[in-house]
């Protein structure tokens, strides 16, 4: 596996992007070369607390699932009534369970 310990952006290339694209570019890499099919609960830890835009893609049982913006990482989210596939949101991380690998989103 592949363990990110910290990613450092000096505050000249902040709000560019450049550690968004960074995250990506080792995501891209872990996936080629380790076997690694998910990473987003170990890589939002960190962000609870944390809001985001996302994305509805589908239905649960329980809610919907969403997409992420950036990062690009994908999740379940309890929300009654569910909101239609499309619908753009923004959620808060709440919970990162690592030993799970579960990541719990509300809606903001």
């Amino acid at each position: 596996g592949v363990y990110l310990e910290d990613l450092y952006v000096s505050p000249a290339a902040r709000g560019r992007g450049v550690g968004s694209a960074a995250v990506r570019a080792i995501t891209a890499w872990t996936f080629a070369t380790t076997g690694v099919v998910r990473v987003e609960a170990f890589l939002l830890a960190p962000r609870v607390g944390a809001e985001f835009d996302a994305v509805v893609t589908g239905a649960t049982e329980d809610g919907v699932r969403i997409q992420l913006r950036d990062p690009p990482a994908r999740a379940a989210m309890g929300m009654r009534p569910p909101a239609a596939p499309g619908t753009a949101l923004r959620v808060r991380l709440t919970a990162a369970d690592l030993a799970k690998r579960r990541l719990t989103f509300a809606p903001v």
